[in-house]
């Protein structure tokens, strides 16, 4: 499955705040990096003070989580060179692991989200994105 889709908000200095859906690559870490690196330097974006990004890795064993961080960080300088815009921050999340990337220093933070944490966050989220819990949307 392959769906792209942009999230667009207004933010109050006139600028716009961007986020990116890109499906069909959640268990290949190093893959769905270099496909936002590329969305990100192109011609509708500029250098913003930070530039983090989010990936939601599903499916993804250790083995194939920590070679994707490691090929990510190893590619740095290279994509560094390429590109205008480099995320400072990656954030890869897995079921109940948060890993932190500082892509400047290669420094590596891992935390551990309980279980409960996950059903809070996931429905306190749906209801800032919907403006409704779940069980109302899903009526």
């Amino acid at each position: 499955m392959s769906e792209r889709k942009v999230t667009v908000t207004p933010v109050l200095d006139e600028r716009y705040l961007a986020g990116f859906t890109l499906w069909g690559d959640t268990h290949q870490v190093k893959k769905a990096y270099e496909k936002k690196c590329n969305i990100l330097n192109s011609k509708h974006f500029e250098i913003c003070k930070e530039n983090n990004l989010f990936i939601t890795a599903w499916l993804i064993d250790d083995v194939e989580l920590f070679t994707g961080i490691e090929e990510i960080l190893k590619d740095a300088k290279k994509k560094t060179a390429e590109n205008n815009i480099n995320f400072d921050i990656v954030y890869i999340w897995t079921t109940t692991i948060l890993i932190e990337i500082d892509m400047a220093t290669h420094s590596i933070k891992q935390h551990t989200i309980p279980e409960k944490n996950i059903d809070s966050i996931s429905h306190d989220a749906f209801y800032a994105v919907f403006d409704m819990t779940k069980e109302e949307y899903y009526k």
